[in-house]
């Protein structure tokens, strides 16, 4: 309840005072008083002595530390989320969607088209099929042999129930679980109810709601809900581009897990899933920084819809996925329920938020970083959408992804070949670029 003074807050800088979850906010004779959550660190109280030389040490509540940090370096949080990776990694963001020389060759393949129309339209059209079918049945192909393999390699992680009563749970990981919203009111009881049915320990588990500023329904009812300490309301500030991958990075930025996943406001994961991740990152090599649980939906049999999105997502998390994963190619994540790394997340940038499919290229840029990600068998159950014009609008969403994705990374095609090799390459090609094509 004490004022912050924030020209001595901002003497700390803004990634520091988030990582480290600790706050200058006031001096007094030369002594500068620092809230901290851990007050017990060694090194941090170290860091702070030789910055400010003087200091007396606090000891203020996650949730109070949580707000202060949000209101000194709200700004700066919301520039971190949309900036970061396109000022940082500008060839790997879709904030420019074509580049010039994208441009230009479009433009030239579209004459060479017309050119072609012109002189002999059907010479055109039959040469034009020749191409679309040769990679129609290329890709078709590649995905038989991918199905062939998964079924003879299992290469998922299975967990036993012996290996989860193993676990020591004084020594297991904290987990950030970032859950965005927008406009959910409606599923907000049920969400609090899938994270009850976890089972970790509370005091491991950093629940971030991620609501947009201008969403006061779904603040409404969050706030009728009695929500245990580990739950935080974070507010993102009203900022274009207006996206879940944006939302996502603000969270990030207010992460204290050392594990981190995505769950959306519907999702209902098996209650063993975090420890059955924590058995699958201490058994793999440290190159795997990211797992994939499967996907899969709890309203199959509503109606026809959702029956064929049911046979899609099992062909494609059950089958697909963990073929490129036994042929060690970039594979492209789902939308929910990828536990990564939360260090090795932060280095690569977190998500694009100009990418409306940002888990797919996440997924392109962990392997163009010699990062791995495993698959494990736990399933995440979602709602499928039910309804003809809502699915339109996702699917249409998922192709515009997927385009971006691809145009993104097809930027430098022969830098790309060089870094992936040439199985991998073509792998994206087929898998991210046949997808939409």
């Amino acid at each position: 309840h004490e004022t912050i003074d924030p020209a001595v807050a901002r003497r700390l800088p803004a990634r520091m005072a988030q990582r480290r979850r600790v706050l200058p906010w006031r001096e007094e004779d030369g002594v500068v008083d620092v809230a901290v959550a851990d007050p017990f660190d060694r090194d941090l109280v170290a860091q702070l002595q030789e910055q400010f030389s003087q200091v007396r040490v606090f000891v203020a509540a996650d949730g109070e530390l949580d707000v202060a940090l949000q209101s000194v370096y709200g700004a700066d949080h919301v520039d971190a989320a949309i900036g970061h990776l396109a000022s940082e990694r500008a060839e790997d963001s879709a904030a420019t969607t074509f580049t010039a020389g994208q441009k230009r060759l479009g433009l030239a393949v579209a004459i060479v088209g017309l050119i072609g129309l012109v002189i002999n339209p059907i010479m055109t059209v039959v040469v034009f099929n020749i191409f679309a079918s040769l990679f129609y049945i290329s890709s078709s192909v590649y995905k038989l042999i991918l199905a062939r393999d998964s079924f003879h390699v299992d290469v998922a992680t299975h967990v036993t129930p012996e290996q989860i009563a193993a676990l020591d749970e004084r020594e297991l990981p904290t987990f950030t679980i970032l859950m965005p919203m927008y406009r959910e009111a409606e599923v907000v009881q049920k969400l609090v109810g899938s994270i009850a049915a976890l089972d970790y320990p509370r005091h491991k588990l950093d629940v971030k709601l991620l609501l947009e500023e201008d969403d006061e329904e779904t603040l409404a009812a969050i706030r009728q809900l009695d929500l245990r300490p580990h739950f935080r309301v974070v507010i993102v500030p009203d900022a274009l581009p207006k996206t879940k991958p944006k939302a996502c990075n603000y969270g990030l930025l207010l992460a204290r897990g050392d594990i981190t996943v995505i769950y959306d406001a519907e999702d209902e994961p098996d209650p063993d899933q975090l420890k059955k991740v924590v058995v699958a990152f201490r058994d793999s090599d440290p190159s795997m920084v990211c797992v994939q649980c499967k996907l899969n939906y709890y309203n199959r049999t509503q109606n026809l819809l959702t029956r064929w999105f049911t046979t899609e997502y099992s062909q494609w998390f059950d089958i697909f996925l963990p073929g490129l994963d036994s042929h060690d190619v970039p594979i492209p994540l789902g939308g929910t329920s990828n536990h990564f790394v939360t260090s090795e997340l932060v280095d690569l940038g977190a998500w694009d938020p100009y990418n409306v499919a940002e888990d797919a290229d996440l997924g392109i840029r962990l392997s163009k970083n010699r990062w791995r990600t495993g698959v494990v068998d736990s399933t995440t159950y979602e709602e499928a959408n039910p309804e003809l014009g809502n699915w339109i609008r996702q699917r249409s969403r998922w192709v515009k992804g997927y385009m971006q994705t691809w145009l993104v990374h097809m930027r430098r095609p022969w830098q790309l070949l060089r870094t992936l090799g040439f199985r991998s390459f073509m792998s994206f090609n087929f898998s991210v670029g046949g997808t939409f094509f």
